[in-house]
């Protein structure tokens, strides 16, 4: 039992990195002969983020297109014929301090300072679109670990998803607990 779940959480999380990560042949750049449609969310621990910059800066530093998002949830960007990948999409936002919601408020009132945020994620290559790119706190973490080892390479978003996702800390998973009783 426990093979089985050792292999159904590695497949689940293999699964969540593709979500956010296209897999290109190690240590090649590849251009787009077709503009590429990106379509995807930002959200951090508070949830969606619906106010936001965004940019997908290529492989050789240009920044290859940009958008706001003014009160929508999710981004859809078009990266033009010859971007040269693997792009790297950002996201800057404000992140606000928020006072307790009152008695009968439907949201949260922001005060004090606004500090800016970013986020970032990375696609290695091309694709006519590529849905569900999302920008997230565990995107960022694996894009700058990827950096740190020597760039966004295929190898090294592997070894930074690992580490980010906690799959080569040597430790099994729990089992499933049960719920009542085992058998009936």
């Amino acid at each position: 039992m426990k093979y089985i779940n050792i292999i159904f959480y590695s497949s689940m999380a293999s699964l969540f990195i593709l979500g956010f990560i296209a897999v290109v042949e190690p240590g090649k750049s590849t251009t787009s002969a077709t503009p590429t449609n990106l379509l995807g969310t930002i959200s951090d621990e508070n949830g969606f983020i619906k106010d936001a910059e965004l940019s997908v800066t290529d492989s050789t530093g240009m920044v290859r297109a940009t958008a706001s998002l003014n009160g929508e949830q999710g981004y859809d960007l078009e990266l033009p014929v010859k971007t040269v990948y693997p792009v790297i999409i950002s996201a800057t936002y404000h992140v606000y301090q928020h006072a307790a919601k009152a008695v009968g408020a439907k949201e949260d009132v922001p005060v004090g300072e606004k500090d800016e945020a970013e986020l970032r994620t990375a696609i290695l290559e091309s694709g006519s679109t590529i849905v569900g790119v999302s920008l997230s706190p565990i995107s960022t973490q694996i894009v700058d670990i990827a950096r740190a080892r020597g760039g966004i390479t295929p190898e090294n978003i592997a070894h930074a998803s690992a580490a980010v996702l906690n799959l080569d800390s040597g430790e099994e998973p729990e089992e499933p607990r049960s719920r009542g009783h085992e058998g009936y």
